[in-house]
């Protein structure tokens, strides 16, 4: 027991340090997605760095100690990070959001486990480079119009056949596609709600295009957002 626990000691001051890293990489991370009002914000990257990182560093100690394959217990944070990432995409109305925060989180997971492998420059570069591809191509995809943001939108008017028809008349006239389409009626409207993906700039004019169409006595989007 002495002997084992001599060992612990000696390996302590660097698993401290790897564990330390993970926490401050995880960290700036979920600082960034904090920023962003995203999932997987500033805790829940430091946690599962964190435990990614502790993982490596028992793994390690236990083979040490003990023998074995140091790699067993590694191998089962793979799995179990899948089944977070999914906790964090979101299906709803025929849209699919949280792709990003998904995969984000499994890459926190593997910067935490280079971190609690001693592996410290890759997990810096990792983070660096993580970092770069959610600011830099955030901006870069902004910018170019490349990514359509789904929205949920709420028309009332008295005909809902009318409604329908001048709805997918103004939608098949910008190329596009309803996600959804549902309808309530009440004893003096019908309420129509639609949700549709469009880039950040167009959301306006489709909405300015609706309001303009005859049928429509009321059109408001209700909800909106990148999902990422």
């Amino acid at each position: 027991m002495q002997s084992e626990l001599t060992i612990t000691l000696q390996h302590m001051p660097a698993s401290i340090s790897r564990l330390l890293l993970a926490v401050v990489l995880g960290s700036l991370i979920g600082i960034e997605r904090e920023l962003r009002r995203r999932p997987g914000g500033l805790r829940t990257s430091s946690f599962i760095c964190l435990g990614s990182a502790f993982f490596m560093v028992i793994s390690e100690l236990l083979a040490r100690e003990h023998g074995g394959d140091p790699q067993r217990i590694a191998a089962q944070i793979i799995p179990g990070i899948g089944f977070l990432g999914a906790g964090a995409i979101l299906r709803d109305r025929g849209s699919v959001t949280g792709m990003t925060s998904a995969a984000t989180v499994f890459v926190v997971a593997s910067i935490g486990m280079a971190a609690g492998s001693g592996l410290y420059l890759y997990a810096i570069l990792a983070t660096l480079i993580v970092l770069l591809v959610l600011q830099g191509f955030g901006w870069l995809e902004r910018r170019l119009h490349l990514k359509s943001d789904p929205a949920t939108y709420l028309a009332a008017g008295k005909d809902v056949v009318a409604m329908v028809a001048a709805l997918n008349k103004v939608v098949e006239s910008r190329h596009q596609t309803l996600n959804y389409l549902r309808f309530q009626t009440s004893a003096d409207n019908i309420l129509l709600e639609f949700g549709l993906s469009l880039q950040p700039g167009q959301q306006e004019t489709f909405l300015a295009t609706l309001r303009q169409v005859p049928g429509f006595d009321l059109v408001t989007r209700t909800r909106g957002g990148d999902g990422t």
